[in-house]
């Protein structure tokens, strides 16, 4: 950057692009590089020589247009340093909203499981109560039981008479 002076970005703005940004380039102490491989260093060099088309464009006196440079670098390095830190953070939330989504999904399973668990029981409790009640067999036709029945009314008859009494 020390190379950068007012004469310097006014060299720059009299080029055409293409020597224009080679000219930048040498300005700013840069090695060369291949524009395709290189893609970020191209597109930070084609911002910092726009920067310098807009402030002349502004009418920016030459000293102001240096600076214009160097404040576009250094606001460009602190995005970049900024850019690292939001992606640390956005896979630091992708983290968190993956572990959250587990947890939930076992809650989710733990709870729909009580919920059948708890259906299950409310079911055999209405079966239990509703259950029908046992017809009583048909006593007639079979003489064992035909006797035990009328053995059975003469006792309870004879209870209830001394009863009485």
């Amino acid at each position: 950057m020390a190379l950068l002076t007012p004469q310097g970005v006014k060299k720059v703005f009299q080029f055409q692009k293409p020597e224009g940004r080679e000219h930048l380039r040498r300005l700013l102490n840069w090695e060369e590089f291949d524009e395709v491989r290189d893609s970020r260093r191209s597109i930070l060099l084609d911002t910092l020589y726009e920067s310098i088309i807009f402030a002349v464009g502004k009418g920016f006196p030459w000293v102001e247009v240096a600076k214009v440079v160097k404040f576009t670098e250094e606001l460009l390095k602190e995005t970049k340093a900024m850019f690292y830190f939001f992606q640390e953070l956005e896979k630091l939330i992708d983290e968190v909203i993956h572990i959250e989504t587990e947890c939930l999904k076992e809650l989710l399973q733990y709870e729909i499981q009580i919920t059948f668990d708890i259906l299950d029981l409310k079911l055999q409790k209405t079966l239990n109560l509703n259950a029908p009640i046992p017809s009583p067999l048909s006593i007639t036709g079979q003489p064992d039981q035909d006797e035990s029945l009328k053995f059975y009314k003469t006792n309870k008859g004879k209870k209830a008479k001394a009863k009485k009494k």
